[in-house]
């Protein structure tokens, strides 16, 4: 249904809302509108144009080597204001939990559950899970097994389902799934979740963008990952990137499923690891052989490298594949914040309330979650600092290295 070309969805009156029911036309019922509808909206309308032009040029800036003169950088950062995409909007979500505390929210006294984390991976879902468990808020942060939830959703059935009994969780913290082609329900499975949890509550995790494409690029390869990943919709590509990294994404996982059979005592994270390792050396001999032009014809004359080099290019990222430009990053996570902002609005589907925190300010979002999940639950443990419960998980020691477009 949705087309990748034009970013366009054509949609069945059996998928619109509601779902499989047909809306009185005597009544003059307005049909509201799809997830993937508002995700169109979004990508097309005039104020995104505007604001993608904004994006591309404060990316360009932020991601630029700073080495080659960083006081002229940082001056230049300074000019440029921030997209309101890459903004937490904390302000809001303070009012919704003054009214929390105040109890001057007339229609719920408390966040309803489940709660949602719609973000992307690498902003601080594990930092969510490990607070909300640790406050005593059962919370998962399992990626959902894709072909189950996929069969449900095509048969009708409940989408959360434990022993084969519909299994409403109380927080999920991971909804997505980053490997082959992808599965991210936050943008896929939006109206399915509603329709099953109509008054859930929905989280969004923001980190400056710059530190995000880092975090995912020195992540277990989950930037080239995301490159693979040709079939989400609001991840713009070309028409030749999708084309040369589907095939890029078959010869990979190829050539991971030989790797489990010819090491089956290895785990994922260590095959991972020891995949990076050689992509780096790969990465350091190529620039090498680049700085001494001379010694490498010198090679390829005595036939030394020719050999090397068809290895290299048969076990790692070769010509095919076009990486996911730092623009192309940073406007996919915009599209994808604005969609969920378009979601959750009074337009729409309003009776999700959006938390959005800022993960590097710990004061602010500590005493935020506590007013939200803590102080309106009355927890009564003189003994258990919960503020303490909230920090930074999983931290990425590389996020300081500088990425280009070509990794």
């Amino acid at each position: 249904m949705w087309n990748h070309t034009t970013n366009t969805i054509q949609i069945p009156d059996n998928y619109k809302y509601p779902f499989g029911r047909t809306v009185d036309d005597t009544t003059k019922e307005r049909r509201k509108k799809t997830s993937l509808e508002i995700l169109e909206n979004v990508l097309h309308k005039k104020e995104n144009q505007q604001e993608n032009r904004q994006v591309n040029d404060y990316i360009t800036n932020i991601m630029m080597d700073s080495s080659t003169n960083p006081n002229n950088k940082l001056k230049k950062d300074l000019l440029l204001p921030i997209p309101n995409c890459f903004k937490p909007n904390t302000k809001q979500t303070r009012k919704i939990a003054n009214e929390l505390l105040d109890g001057s929210n007339t229609r719920r006294s408390s966040l309803s559950y489940p709660l949602f984390n719609v973000g992307f991976p690498k902003v601080g879902s594990t930092a969510l899970n490990d607070y909300l468990n640790c406050i005593g808020i059962k919370s998962s942060h399992k990626q959902l097994k894709i072909s189950k939830i996929m069969n449900r959703t095509k048969s009708q059935q409940p989408l959360f389902v434990q022993r084969g009994i519909q299994h409403d969780p109380i927080a999920i913290m991971q909804l997505d799934y980053n490997l082959r082609n992808g599965f991210f329900p936050q943008i896929q499975l939006l109206d399915e979740l509603h329709e099953e949890y109509p008054n859930s509550t929905f989280i969004l995790n923001f980190r400056p963008i710059q530190d995000w494409i880092r975090s995912t690029t020195n992540w277990y390869q989950m930037k080239y990952r995301f490159g693979l990943m040709t079939n989400i919709p609001g991840l713009i590509m070309s028409d030749e990137q999708r084309i040369q990294n589907n095939i890029e994404r078959d010869r990979y996982y190829t050539q991971l499923e030989q790797e489990e059979e010819e090491h089956p005592q290895l785990n994922n994270r260590q095959r991972q690891e020891k995949r990076q390792e050689k992509r780096a050396k790969g990465r350091k001999r190529k620039e090498m052989n680049s700085n001494n032009i001379r010694t490498r014809r010198l090679q390829q004359l005595e036939g030394i490298n020719e050999k090397k080099d068809d290895h290299y290019n048969n076990n790692s990222t070769n010509n095919q594949y076009i990486p996911l430009s730092n623009i192309q990053m940073a406007r996919w996570w915009c599209n994808h914040i604005q969609h969920i902002r378009d979601y959750t609005s009074s337009n729409h589907y309003s009776s999700h309330i959006l938390i959005e925190l800022d993960l590097y300010n710990t004061t602010e979002t500590s005493q935020l979650l506590y007013d939200l999940f803590v102080s309106p639950r009355n927890v009564n443990n003189n003994n258990k600092d919960y503020h303490s419960c909230w920090g930074h998980k999983n931290i990425n020691r590389n996020n300081k290295r500088i990425i280009n477009d070509k990794e």
